[in-house]
């Protein structure tokens, strides 16, 4: 197949990001590839004009954006935008994720994925480093990636640590993602969990070391919170989509205990330490009922958070 009929379907979610979805569309305009590219992009009923900015550009790139515009927000509905609607209209051989706040800064992305997994067939994945930007402080974190994290790319690192990947730097295989399972898929509390875990399931997950994209933290979004409340709430449904892969692909029990041990590190210590009376009343009863309230648990994820573990990690994993 000749690189003119590779295509790549970006698959773009968005609501109410009228400060952002400018540069988003603009970091897929810029892309300089040998192959056409369709840009599918969800407003999921955005009430501040974000659609108004689409409309204009989908008027001057009539055969590049794609949008649909709901009347109706899915995401309440508990409808997944890009599993629903992206997706599946998506013609790629190759599909890569930016929602609309981040954006892409390499106009050369799509192509250096692209060559990348057309030069290895047995990967399903490839990914990039990346620059954070914090909109609530504006200060910007440098190849996040390359200065502050240990690469990971299995199915049981991301199974075991929620390896945190911004989607902005992804690109996967349609053909992977179509063997997933579509239980494993839906009814989750975020989407980008499910989907790499699937993907490192049946497929390698590689990483290139370039930074190509910029990933923005706001003050409050669908994995982001303004309170430790909110937060509290939202772990125990990620722990659900660990424990429903590891359930669905039958994981050795080793693996479930590195993956409660994980959850109890931070679901403990950054909730009941630091929440409310009742938050800890709360966390602490539905961790006992996992029965991770032991004095070893405590004294394992205390000194973890505080990067103290040495040898007495080793002695509880032994």
């Amino acid at each position: 197949m000749g690189p003119d009929l590779f295509i790549v379907s970006i698959s773009c979610i968005t609501f109410n990001q009228k400060p952002f979805i400018r540069k988003a569309i603009e970091g897929f305009l810029i892309q300089k590839t040998t192959f056409p590219i369709e840009v599918l992009i969800h407003d999921d009923a955005s009430t501040d004009g974000t659609d108004q900015i689409i409309r204009e550009y989908e008027a001057k790139y009539p055969d590049i954006i794609k949008p649909i515009y709901q009347k109706e927000n899915q995401w309440k509905k508990g409808r997944r935008p890009g599993l629903e609607f992206n997706y599946p209209r998506a013609k790629g051989k190759y599909i890569a994720i930016c929602e609309g706040d981040d954006y892409w800064t390499d106009p050369f992305k799509l192509q250096k994925q692209v060559d990348f997994l057309e030069k290895n067939p047995h990967c399903g994945m490839v990914y990039t480093d990346y620059d954070l930007f914090d909109e609530r402080t504006k200060a910007t974190q440098r190849n996040l990636l390359k200065n502050n994290q240990k690469i990971q790319n299995t199915f049981e690192d991301f199974l075991i640590n929620r390896w945190p990947i911004p989607p902005c730097t992804w690109m996967f295989r349609a053909s992977i993602f179509n063997l997933i399972a579509r239980p494993l898929l839906e009814n989750n509390v975020v989407g980008d969990l499910p989907l790499i875990l699937g993907l490192s399931r049946y497929s390698k997950i590689a990483y290139i070391d370039e930074n190509t994209a910029v990933y923005r933290v706001l003050e409050k979004s669908a994995s982001h919170f303004d309170t430790l409340k909110k937060e509290y709430e939202f772990l125990p449904g990620v722990l659900s989509i660990q424990f429903k892969f590891a359930s669905y692909f039958e994981v050795p029990e080793n693996i479930i205990l590195k993956i409660k041990d994980n959850f109890y590190a931070e679901y403990f210590i950054s909730i009941c330490l630091f929440g409310d009376k009742q938050i800890k009343e709360e966390a602490y009863d539905r961790l006992k009922k996992n029965g991770l309230n032991t004095i070893k648990h405590r004294l394992i994820f205390i000194l973890t958070k505080f990067k103290i573990t040495g040898k007495l990690v080793l002695w509880y994993y032994n």
